[in-house]
């Protein structure tokens, strides 16, 4: 495995547990909207390339022949030696068992495996959110729109709910437009609306490729299901 999987996955698990462990106080004390500004943290050391330390902090290494003890560069007596080669020639060449399974063996198949999963969770969550968007539009009524953000009204819904980077859309459930109780509905609305207007759905795609790398840390999972909160709150706020 290469030295950016690795820095990587050390450091941005760091940072998801620091910031696990500030978004409570953080938001009691300056307010949602900043604690869910926290989560850019893990974001942006995905980004990032391996931290490479400064020359200075390598060990340096020993000079080889002052490592030697005074014996071993002593030259061998002719007799002696020709004993030696003679003791060679009559015994019978012997080779060590080559172990079955080598670290980097080992550390090849465990590589192998993790990415593999991580590009099939990726795949997967892309196939689910296309499912999910073409569920949604199957059947929509569009009720409206403001700017660039279209409001449909779909079956398949109980709740309103934001998605969509490029075509962005709020989807309502039915008559949703129609019901009496005009300031809850535009509160609702307005909700939505700050999912878009923060760019919480870019954010959470951005998300994902950090969850494959994580996608054995249960770290991670806890930590996914805080961002989405912290997101929640700061809308309402």
């Amino acid at each position: 495995m290469s030295a950016w999987p690795i820095d990587t996955l050390l450091y941005t698990g760091v940072l998801i547990g620091l910031v696990l462990a500030l978004r409570r106080p953080v938001g009691r004390f300056f307010g949602p909207q900043l604690a869910y500004a926290l989560w850019a943290l893990p974001f942006l050391r995905l980004l990032l390339p391996p931290i490479v330390l400064p020359a200075s902090f390598a060990p340096t290494p020993e000079p080889v022949a002052a490592a030697l003890p005074a014996a071993s560069v002593t030259a061998e007596p002719p007799i002696m030696a020709g004993l030696a080669e003679a003791s060679v020639k009559d015994s019978p060449v012997v080779l060590p068992a080559a172990p079955a399974w080598e670290w980097a063996d080992l550390i090849a198949v465990a590589s192998s495996l993790w990415a593999g999963v991580a590009l099939a969770f990726l795949v997967w969550r892309v196939v689910t959110y296309r499912q999910m968007r073409r569920a949604l539009l199957e059947g929509a009524r569009p009720v409206g729109e403001i700017g660039k953000i279209r409001l449909v009204e779909t079956p398949a819904l109980a709740a309103p709910i934001a998605f969509g980077v490029l075509d962005k859309v709020i989807a309502l459930p039915p008559l949703f437009m129609a019901q009496r109780d005009i300031a809850a509905r535009d509160l609702a609305i307005e909700h939505e609306l700050a999912h878009h207007k923060g760019h919480d759905l870019l954010a959470n795609m951005a998300a994902q490729p950090l969850l494959a790398l994580h996608w054995f840390n249960p770290l991670a999972w806890y930590g996914w299901r805080a961002m989405r909160r912290d997101q929640e709150a700061a809308c309402d706020a």
